[in-house]
């Protein structure tokens, strides 16, 4: 269900969180903020890691209008679009010290658990669907553990 919502907000990733409906027009509420967006790819990635190896879950991956993991790659894309880098710097130079996720260390956690998730299932499964998620957006994964880290230092 969740991955269907990306199609109804609009075609930036986003997953649709919660909207108010009138009687002439639906609102997107303000409760889809960026740590809500994080929370439910990491919901999408947990799903997928547990129920990599169901049949029936590769007969979604290979649905013509349903991809889990087509879902995954456009929130990962949104994600990356917000994601800020945080400088750190001992001299007037400021050096890149990595990425948060719309300069939230709980988006950018989440996001990290995500990618986990989504790297473990492909290590499993192996080239059973022909994914390569986890190698696609490593530098970004890479960059939001810099950015995790550069926090808490």
């Amino acid at each position: 269900y969740i991955c269907g919502t990306q199609k109804l907000w609009n075609s930036d990733g986003r997953f649709l969180y919660e909207f108010l409906i009138h009687d002439d027009n639906i609102t997107i509420s303000d409760d889809n903020s960026i740590t809500r967006q994080s929370g439910a790819l990491y919901s999408v990635a947990f799903y997928y890691r547990l129920l990599y190896h169901n049949e029936w879950m590769h007969d979604i991956a290979h649905d013509h209008d349903f991809s889990v993991t087509q879902c995954m790659d456009d929130a990962l894309q949104y994600l990356a679009n917000n994601s800020i880098a945080i400088a750190s710097g001992v001299s007037t130079t400021a050096v890149a010290a990595g990425q948060l996720i719309d300069n939230s260390t709980g988006a950018t956690a989440l996001a990290v658990l995500a990618v986990i998730d989504i790297c473990v299932a492909e290590q499993n499964k192996g080239n059973e669907l022909h994914t390569h998620l986890c190698s696609t957006h490593m530098a970004r994964f890479k960059s939001w553990v810099r950015g995790l880290i550069s926090m808490r230092a």
